[in-house]
């Protein structure tokens, strides 16, 4: 079956569950500094949940790319313009090699001994340029490298939001993932539009949270839990699209999943 970033959700679950436990703690009902307290600490979860989850969801993607076949299959499509150029490389790759066998008066066909040689002579072509989109990929997520390892910026993503996460998603997916989300919470439905001024609205509470230690209005239990219940619900959209995208664009790892997958 096809792998896809369960991953990431594994390890925002992980969090929102944290979250949830903060919140069962006793002094976390009421309007109490404690209570108070409690409650900005579940907000601050719920937002490294996403943010989390946000890197998390393309690094996947960089990390799968590491396989030339999964590569293949990516940059045979329509890849992202930031892309482009490894594209042409990698593309260009197997011409080189044609071109070398043709002036070593080898490429007639090959067989047997011949072709195994060709086989590793394309695998050695193509292994840097699998590791520079996987890289570049990464960059793109987490920022630059200065030349003794550390990071030069906090990171591409420190606040993903709607519109920042769209950007990285067409710079990486080829389109924005995030414009397809929708889900259904407390009996209405949710859009891409709901969810930027939702994650607006968290980042702003989790920024006052952190720097203030207060929130702009008080915050309760219950709508502690909700930013749970919001993020859960986002992510888990998010998820699907991502799921269905990769079922599009990267071969399943089953050869018998591939025969019996329907036309």
């Amino acid at each position: 079956m096809l792998l896809v970033p369960n991953d990431a959700m594994v390890k925002l679950d992980a969090t929102l569950d944290a979250a949830a436990t903060v919140l069962a703690t006793r002094g976390a009902a009421g309007d109490s500094p404690r209570a108070q307290a409690i409650h900005r600490a579940c907000v601050v979860l719920c937002t490294t949940a996403w943010e989390t989850y946000a890197e998390n969801s393309i690094l996947w993607l960089a990390d799968r790319l590491r396989d030339s076949t999964h590569a293949a299959a990516f940059l045979a499509g329509a890849p992202p313009a930031a892309l482009h150029q490894l594209h042409t490389h990698y593309t260009g790759a197997e011409d080189r090699i044609t071109t070398a066998c043709e002036k070593a008066g080898r490429w007639k066909g090959p067989t047997g001994p011949e072709q195994e040689q060709l086989d590793r002579a394309w695998v050695q072509a193509q292994s840097g340029t699998v590791d520079l989109l996987a890289a570049e990929l990464r960059r793109i997520v987490l920022g630059p490298y200065r030349p003794n390892g550390a990071r030069a910026t906090r990171g591409a993503m420190p606040a993903p939001r709607v519109d920042t996460l769209r950007k990285m998603q067409q710079m990486t997916y080829g389109e924005a993932l995030i414009d397809r989300v929708t889900f259904v919470q407390d009996g209405a439905r949710r859009d891409v539009t709901h969810v930027a001024a939702e994650l607006d609205c968290l980042l702003t509470v989790r920024n006052s949270s952190v720097h203030r230690d207060e929130t702009p209005e008080p915050l309760d239990r219950r709508g502690a839990r909700d930013w749970v219940l919001f993020v859960h619900n986002l992510a888990t959209s998010l998820d699907g699209h991502i799921h269905h995208w990769a079922g599009q664009h990267l071969p399943v790892d089953d050869p018998a999943a591939a025969a019996t997958k329907p036309s």
